[in-house]
């Protein structure tokens, strides 16, 4: 669905990625994609780190309301950037 929720219902649903596929696909699966799994793509110690802390927990909340979040931090090799 776009940002006012058309088609209703979604659009190919029969082609959708769940929420916890998508997060794997641009987290360990890119990772392990580019051989780089030891050194990036999951929050482990001595690994690469850059991510975002969104002010709701998006793998939960309704599809509605995940345009409104916002980012509340953001991490850059590990080092909070913002705020």
């Amino acid at each position: 669905m776009d940002r006012n929720f058309n088609p209703q219902g979604g659009w190919q649903m029969e082609n959708a990625v769940s929420r916890e596929n998508t997060l794997r696909g641009m987290t360990i699966w890119a990772a392990r994609g580019s051989f780089r799994e030891k050194e990036k793509g999951s929050l482990e110690p001595g690994k690469w780190a850059d991510f975002v802390v969104w002010s709701d927990d998006l793998m939960t909340l309704p599809a509605e309301k995940i345009p409104v979040t916002e980012c509340s931090m953001t991490f850059i090799a590990g080092e909070q950037v913002y705020p």
